[in-house]
């Protein structure tokens, strides 16, 4: 629908009916809480959220698709194995799967889900065709191609008073409990260096093993936390709010593969 603008021309090019493209389209939105297109007249204009979706799963579904054509490393039968970091499997990779299997059914997907540092180490021992990070590395057994890139924000509940600000650094947030990520997360020495050079120490409530787990904390009212926000915004953000934190964090979220055999 993003390359037609239309449920019916959609329908067309898979091979399904309208009613049947319009009400996968309405569970996608049910599930994410959110619209992935606006109405223009006859048209459907995709929003930036359907837009970051489509961007990230074009390179993975081209891999997918590149393992399995005929000649390629999968047959009928066999399976492609893909590992991804938690928030990353959970929030990024159904519709993406899902996707791929209605192309695909005669390709069995395993899709392990492990720490980002297991991720790298699957993809270089060729224990797995397909890894998805958010930190890509530097590897001799392991390429990595880029396909989204983005900032840390803050996460706070969407009726918090800092939830309109522009932007949010140490100073404004030097009073406000915090869920923190583990150490074991590169960003973590990043946000602690941040307070640290602001001369703040953070309140820090909790700390949280995954980003899902942090983000749920905030919901239920624990404190705020600073994640990446994809691919949580897709679909993992309803009643909270995401404002960029400064000192600016960047992350990159890529695709790994072998880079030999």
């Amino acid at each position: 629908m993003i390359v037609t603008g239309r449920t019916v021309s959609a329908a067309r090019a898979l091979g399904l009916s309208q009613p049947a493209v319009s009400r996968a389209l309405a569970i996608l939105e049910g599930k994410i809480g959110r619209r992935m297109f606006n109405r223009d007249g006859n048209r459907l204009v995709p929003t930036t959220e359907a837009l970051a979706l489509d961007s990230a799963a074009v390179g993975i579904l081209d891999a997918l698709e590149l393992l399995s054509r005929p000649g390629g490393p999968a047959v009928a039968g066999e399976t492609v194995r893909l590992a991804a970091s938690p928030t990353l499997a959970h929030f990024l990779l159904p519709p993406i799967v899902a996707s791929f299997r209605r192309a695909r059914p005669e390709i069995v997907l395993d899709v392990e889900i492990a720490r980002g540092t297991d991720v790298l180490s699957a993809v270089a021992d060729h224990r797995v065709d397909i890894g998805i990070v958010d930190a890509p590395p530097s590897h001799p057994a392991v390429r990595s191609r880029v396909f989204r890139y983005c900032r840390a924000h803050v996460i706070l509940p969407e009726e918090h008073p800092l939830a309109g600000e522009q932007s949010l650094g140490p100073a404004r947030l030097a009073k406000e409990p915090f869920v923190a990520l583990a150490r074991r997360f590169p960003s973590r020495a990043d946000f602690d260096r941040a307070f640290h050079q602001a001369r703040i120490r953070q309140i820090i409530v909790a700390e949280a093993s995954t980003v899902a787990f942090a983000v749920e904390l905030v919901r239920t009212g624990v404190g705020l936390t600073i994640v990446n926000p994809f691919p949580l915004t897709l679909c993992g953000l309803t009643g909270l709010s995401a404002v960029p934190f400064e000192p600016s964090v960047r992350y990159a979220t890529a695709m790994l593969a072998p880079s030999t055999g």
